[in-house]
């Protein structure tokens, strides 16, 4: 018998192999065969195929792993569909959702066993007040039940407290069969006493496959909603599976679920311990899990009987992969639930605008848990910056409500949108910044023009010699966070000041104390709430207004109608522009967050922007200018022979995936019809390869990107 056996390597083709005619192969079973000078582990895709080559010239497989797929039939379809969407080897597709122990070649039978941690003598708390605060949470938790290990989900110090109890010989460790079912069995008097009724509606039929939005909800609110949902999908022996976009959401969940649900729960993110990950993926495949928390990775776990699957934070472009398989797994698991017939539920303070325009086609079905929330912001003030001229513009209104509310024992907390390391050209006297005068935004130094350039308006300005302002002397400032940091305390001095994007050096104090925090992403984490009054500064979103990417105003009414979730008392928010009439601004301060995005979506109808039409990124790096000389040869090789099918934008410099000294430039293919994009890309993908070969650089694409 001929079966087709895809390998992981950066080959699209399967290969070919012979198995014995008393063998029984399985696709999704993984599979030992000859490859070159050595043998590899492969999967088996499809049997009983014809070749053109001669049966002697095919080589016999080695040795089969498995008795049944690795795979159920809705995972084995998603990873495919992915594989041929996202353009990327259905091989190393495969081969990226597994644990790491299963592509290392271990075997697994219906005899595997799971690791059990129980208590060695009943010892109360009292008697051990020496031990730490991990030790006694511990402990207190093994003197009520046992803990399963393979599901323990503790931090890394719980962790490092077990080890230490086992060695005091305060626990032990033992086997455990691995039971089917076995969480419905020993939890069954719970969920009889527990079933609360689906109050709201969200799906008729459990059996069925629907789309619903659950929108204009604050955390707390969600919480008990998920709670609802979960217990009455329990009810049938379903699983579940939520995903979260990051992992501090996963601890944050399972905290709050874990004290109303006493069921266990697997939790799943790409740098978990391979020990745990191995665990959750095994009893989840044995349905001795019944729901598991995670990231993006876990959409790819073997569920034995998933029920339903909650995507939380829709919206979060987190879900999006931008390097090597770019799959999007929200829309993964729509596909999934779709496959397996489910229900999945897409939870979003902020819809994104694919979501909305779904929407409104009927594709989904939307619950407005609040109607009235988000609303539009009342207590904000806009100050225009045009009569200002300062570094880093820093108005004087600004400064002095910071000034107030750190007097009043206060926060504040600066989004200041990404200052990477750039030069521009200051005054020594009155400290004007060198501006483009169509845009506003600050020219800066162009090294291979030697010249200032606007990014914006793509205007290149020879350097003057003095000010226009006052005639003065000019000189060139590396404008940066961590220079913005300095100006701050300069003029705070007594004041804490902390960078944001590295929170966990500071721990707990930026909560506990009168501080400024800065921010230089749109993208907030959920895991930071304020406690205090606080005062939050939109500062350079004129350079969001402005930029290349258009997702990025998406992304920053998003953040701006999702700030006030973060705080727990009074907020006020300041918005500084050079645009206070541009008609997005307005939109945010005159009305709510649908309809700006319904201004939004207008807008690229207009312009024939996603979802209006489609896109896909042809990515290069390299450590030197390579990149874009490939990606021009590309591009004049396609012109010639697509002949206006699709545009092809560019090659241009990506500042968002700029790392240490390498260089990422993009090709942007456009077109109206997808099946016209996607079958010039299947078709020339080979001849994209030899010249990538030729230049020596590494490539991939990028369908649907979000960063640009």
């Amino acid at each position: 018998m001929i079966i087709n056996v895809a390998l992981p390597i950066p080959i699209f083709k399967t290969f070919v192999y012979k198995v014995a005619n008393y063998v029984n192969p399985i696709i999704g079973t993984r599979v030992l065969v000859p490859f070159g000078k050595k043998s590899i582990i492969g999967i088996i895709t499809d049997i009983n195929v014809s070749s053109k080559l001669l049966t002697n010239n095919i080589k016999y497989v080695i040795y089969i792993f498995d008795k049944r797929s690795l795979f159920t039939t809705s995972l084995w379809y998603i990873i495919k569909w992915g594989s041929k969407y996202y353009h990327y080897p259905i091989g190393l597709a495969l081969f990226s959702v597994l644990p790491k122990q299963i592509k290392s070649g271990q075997l697994i039978n219906d005899q595997s066993q799971t690791l059990v941690v129980t208590q060695l003598n009943k010892i109360t708390i009292e008697n051990n007040l020496f031990f730490a605060k991990e030790q006694k949470t511990i402990l207190s938790t093994l003197i009520s039940q046992p803990i399963y290990y393979n599901i323990i989900n503790f931090s890394k110090k719980s962790i490092k407290a077990l080890k230490i109890l086992h060695k005091k010989k305060l626990c032990k460790l033992y086997f455990n069969p691995l039971m089917s079912k076995i969480w419905y069995k020993t939890y069954n008097k719970f969920l009889n006493k527990n079933i609360i009724n689906n109050s709201y509606n969200l799906f008729k039929n459990i059996d069925n496959f629907s789309v619903t939005v659950i929108s204009n909800i604050k955390d707390n609110d969600k919480i008990k909603i998920f709670l609802d949902i979960i217990k009455n999908i329990l009810k049938y022996r379903k699983q579940i599976l939520i995903l979260v976009p990051e992992v501090a959401l996963i601890f944050k969940l399972l905290s709050l679920l874990k004290d109303k649900i006493n069921f266990p729960i697997g939790i799943m993110y790409s740098n978990l311990n391979d020990k745990i990950k191995f665990n959750t993926w095994l009893n989840t495949w044995y349905n001795t899990i019944p729901i598991v928390i995670g990231t993006k990775c876990s959409l790819f776990i073997p569920f034995s009987k998933l029920g339903l699957i909650i995507v939380d934070d829709e919206h979060s472009i987190l879900y999006k992969a931008n390097y090597k398989w770019c799959y999007n797994a929200r829309n993964l698991a729509i596909l999934r639930a779709k496959v397996d017939n489910i229900p999945i539920i897409l939870s979003s303070l902020t819809p994104s605008l694919e979501t909305i325009n779904n929407i409104k086609k009927n594709k989904y079905q939307q619950i407005l848990i609040n109607k009235n929330y988000p609303n539009n912001i009342t207590n904000l003030l806009l100050i225009d910056i045009n009569y200002y001229s300062q570094i880093n513009k820093l108005s004087p209104i600004l400064l002095n409500k910071i000034e107030i509310y750190l007097k009043n024992n206060n926060q504040v907390l600066i989004f200041v949108n990404t200052l990477n390391n750039t030069l521009v050209l200051i005054c020594n006297t009155c400290h004007h910044i060198i501006n483009c005068v169509t845009c506003k935004q600050y020219y800066k130094y162009n090294k291979y023009y030697n010249k200032l350039k606007c990014d914006f308006c793509n205007v290149l300005l020879t350097i003057p010699n003095t000010c226009h302002v006052c005639n003065n002397k000019l000189k060139f400032v590396n404008i940066n966070i961590n220079n913005f940091k300095k100006l701050l305390s300069s003029i705070f001095p007594n004041t804490s000041i902390y960078d944001l994007d590295y929170f966990n050096e500071y721990k707990d104090s930026i909560i506990n104390n009168a501080s400024i925090i800065i921010s230089s992403t749109l993208f907030l984490s959920k895991k930071y709430y304020f406690t205090k009054d606080t005062l939050i500064l939109l500062m350079n979103i004129d350079n969001i207004l402005l930029s290349k990417n258009f997702r990025y105003i998406e992304y920053f009414i998003q953040l701006y109608n999702q700030l006030i979730n973060y705080v727990s008392k009074r907020y006020e928010i300041i918005v500084q522009t050079n645009f206070p009439n541009h008609p997005l601004i307005q939109q945010l301060i005159n009305t709510n967050y649908y309809n700006a995005a319904k201004y939004i979506l207008n807008n690229r109808k207009l312009t024939k922007l996603p979802p209006f039409n489609f896109h896909a990124l042809i990515k290069a790096v390299n450590n030197n200018q390579l990149a874009k000389l490939f990606l021009l040869e590309l591009k004049q090789i396609l012109n010639n022979v697509i002949k206006n099918k699709i545009l092809i934008v560019g090659p241009r410099y990506s500042y968002y995936f700029k790392l240490r000294n390498y260089f990422y430039w993009y090709l942007l293919l456009i077109s109206q019809s997808r099946n016209i994009l996607h079958s010039i890309i299947d078709e020339y993908y080979s001849y994209i390869s030899l010249v990538s070969n030729k230049y020596k650089i590494s490539w991939l694409i990028d369908i649907d990107p979000v960063h640009y």
